[in-house]
């Protein structure tokens, strides 16, 4: 599996997205994931 479609079901069923992408001096990449911080309601209030 290429790391360009494990970032994608990474992405599409874990709630991550693409932080950033590094290109390394040997050619490699380093690549950072990160959860987007969501604004959940408190518990015990009704909207």
């Amino acid at each position: 599996m290429t790391a360009a479609v494990r970032l994608a079901i990474q992405a599409e069923y874990g709630g991550w997205e693409l932080a950033r992408v590094q290109l390394m001096r040997d050619g490699t990449r380093k690549v950072l994931l990160r959860r987007p911080l969501r604004a959940l309601p408190l518990p015990g209030l009704s909207v």
